[in-house]
């Protein structure tokens, strides 16, 4: 089994960091990497690994407009009213300024023009496996150990069970709180 594009961490980050997973678990291993990787996405409502995006927007008429997907590693171009291209590379600071981890783009002696779908950025946004948070690598560890463990003792869809010796053990329906609100924290860029 192959990663998604859209992974969020390694098979080697997940087996050397976990401590308990062997060669042979690989393709399991994986497919839950594959799991939590789209799950995250999906709480965080957006793409969270780096590639180039294509950005259609409009024009607000004020000096600042935002790109939803951070962090900003690039931004290649900016067309206005599909005539006016410039590029932004290198940057004149002069006259524009990129938070790249807000996502926002400063026009300092200029607004951008008010209209539908007036500006189309293409620019280069998110992180890669190698530079992921470390508490979003940590939030993936967690999950693919928790999953793992349910799968082996299979308690999936269980909420709790009394084992032979009386012993009563409860299992969290969902991701925990501390993993759930790290990718939900990712929709406002908090990360």
């Amino acid at each position: 089994m192959e990663l998604n594009s859209n992974a969020l961490v390694s098979w080697e980050f997940v087996r050397d960091y976990s401590g308990k997973f062997q060669e042979a678990q690989k393709d399991k291993v994986v497919s839950l990497i594959n799991w939590i990787s789209s799950k995250a996405e999906t709480i965080a409502q957006r793409e969270i690994i780096s590639k180039e995006r294509v950005l259609d927007m409009c024009g607000n008429g004020g000096p600042r407009i935002y790109l939803p997907v951070t962090p900003i590693s690039d931004v290649d171009s900016i067309i206005i009213d599909n005539d006016h291209s410039f590029i932004i590379d290198p940057l004149d600071e002069l006259e524009y300024y990129i938070d790249s981890k807000s996502g926002i783009i400063t026009r300092y002696n200029y607004h951008w023009p008010i209209g539908f779908y007036n500006i189309r950025v293409t620019y280069t946004a998110g992180w890669t496996i190698e530079n992921m948070p470390a508490d979003i690598q940590k939030a993936c560890l967690e999950a693919i150990n928790v999953a793992w463990n349910r799968q082996n003792d299979n308690s999936y869809g269980v909420t709790s069970r009394t084992t032979p010796d009386g012993v009563n053990i409860a299992y969290e329906p969902r991701l925990s709180p501390d993993v759930y609100g790290t990718f939900a924290d990712l929709r406002i860029g908090l990360v």
